[in-house]
């Protein structure tokens, strides 16, 4: 059996905007920074928390460099609860927190932290006070 190239050209035209349809869907992305009393907060992470209907939830976490710069992608468009806490390696292995940030700004139930992420680009800096 022979397949004519222009079948196949169009095939594969078909598919590139299939794959490129599915390219407006993309994840929202994130960037910023976090600072204390003027100075960058580094080695950290933020947690992105979803809170949807009823029990309905998830975290995202995003790792802060030395600079206190963040950037990433976001799992959707919606409103999140922001955390700051200790690296992911530094929980895991139980050490004790290196952060020198007010306590609030660690747990869901005290921080006030927000962030209504949108479709595309995102910006934030995240100016913590005592």
């Amino acid at each position: 059996m022979k397949i004519h190239h222009s079948a196949l050209a169009a095939s594969m035209l078909v598919l590139l905007l299939l794959v490129a349809g599915c390219s407006s869907d993309a994840r929202p992305t994130v960037k910023g920074s976090v600072t204390y009393q003027g100075a960058p907060v580094g080695n950290c992470m933020l947690t992105l928390r979803y809170q949807g209907e009823g029990a309905d939830f998830f975290d995202h976490n995003i790792n802060v460099k030395p600079d206190g710069t963040f950037a990433a992608d976001a799992p959707m468009p919606a409103n999140y609860t922001v955390i700051v806490k200790d690296p992911m390696a530094v929980l895991e292995r139980g050490e004790k927190s290196q952060l020198t940030i007010p306590h609030k700004y660690r747990a869901l139930a005290t921080t006030d932290l927000t962030w209504k992420i949108e479709r595309g680009q995102n910006h934030r800096d995240f100016e913590l006070i005592d």
